[in-house]
């Protein structure tokens, strides 16, 4: 379960608007605690996006995955913002 969990949370982070990538080498650790699990999520967002509204809809994608998926037993989806990303010139 712990796998679906991961790639599942992984590929909803990075549809997500805003997110410029998963931070390296750690991107995302599921862990259970008694029958519940939660998801640690580690971000690099795009430089000029509002870091709080990014997290949110970072958990609400996450979320509605998992929902979709069948799976109601993630009590936490925590975000951790790595760092930012500034767009290279052209």
């Amino acid at each position: 379960m712990n796998e679906l969990i991961t790639k599942i949370s992984r590929i909803a982070a990075l549809t997500t608007d805003g997110v410029a990538s998963l931070a390296n080498p750690i991107d995302v650790f599921v862990s259970k605690k008694k029958e519940m699990f939660e998801v640690d999520i580690y971000l690099v967002v795009n430089f000029g996006v509002k870091i709080p509204e990014i997290a949110w809809n970072v958990q609400e994608n996450i979320k509605n995955a998992l929902e979709k998926e069948g799976i109601t037993a993630v009590e936490h989806i925590n975000i951790h913002v790595q760092g930012v990303k500034i767009a290279e010139d052209k």
